[in-house]
């Protein structure tokens, strides 16, 4: 609880520092373009200005990170509520539960595996599904969703071994546990909103 709390205190410190750098932006900007325009930095308090804060209020954290942070929180609250690391008071269920997401896991990275390595036979040439074009690794569709591949594998690893151990007695358990794993983000996802809209004041001053 201490760990949690000095983690909690110290994103709350970054956000707050975040949102003075955002107001020194915003009275600095009017200032330097009064008194110095020659440094060619924009005004957010002229009209321009103030209608790209207000449009870039919503837009500027619509970015990957925020939805890698909402399946990251998603998988690991379904992994959580499954609770597959109790060595120490394991019963016969449980263990049956963890062979069992180990199996699905193992059959999801094969799955993977075979389409980073095997082409689809009606598509022309022998083409790696989830390679580019050029058959290139990094970039290529895989490497775009990497993360959403890994946090859908760690769900289904959390899904498999709750439902065989017994943990999820339903799907009302499943939704929970993923609704759980958000509470575990929100802090992280509060901190990048602001500090993404904090970076977008930063470049839109000075482009």
């Amino acid at each position: 609880m201490r760990e949690g709390g000095r983690a909690m205190r110290l994103m709350a410190s970054l956000a707050a520092l975040a949102l003075g750098v955002e107001v020194v932006m915003v009275l600095g900007s009017w200032s330097l373009s009064a008194l110095a325009p020659e440094v060619g930095a924009r005004s957010l308090l002229s009209g321009e200005g103030v209608r790209w804060m207000v449009r870039h209020l919503q837009l500027a954290p619509l970015r990957p990170p925020l939805v890698w942070l909402l399946l990251l929180g998603m998988a690991w609250g379904l992994v959580e509520a499954a609770r597959p690391w109790r060595l120490s008071s394991l019963g016969p269920n449980d263990k049956k539960g963890i062979m069992a997401s180990l199996a699905a896991l193992a059959a999801y990275v094969a799955i993977i595996l075979a389409l980073c390595l095997v082409g689809a036979p009606h598509e022309g040439p022998a083409q790696a599904v989830l390679l580019s074009n050029s058959g290139e690794l990094f970039p290529s569709p895989f490497s775009d969703g990497l993360v959403a591949l890994v946090s859908l594998g760690l769900g289904l690893f959390g899904v498999v071994c709750g439902l065989v151990a017994g943990s999820y007695k339903g799907v009302s358990d499943v939704f929970q546990a993923i609704v759980s794993g958000l509470r575990w983000v929100a802090p992280l996802i509060v901190l990048y909103i602001i500090a993404m809209h904090c970076y977008s004041l930063i470049t839109y001053v000075f482009s």
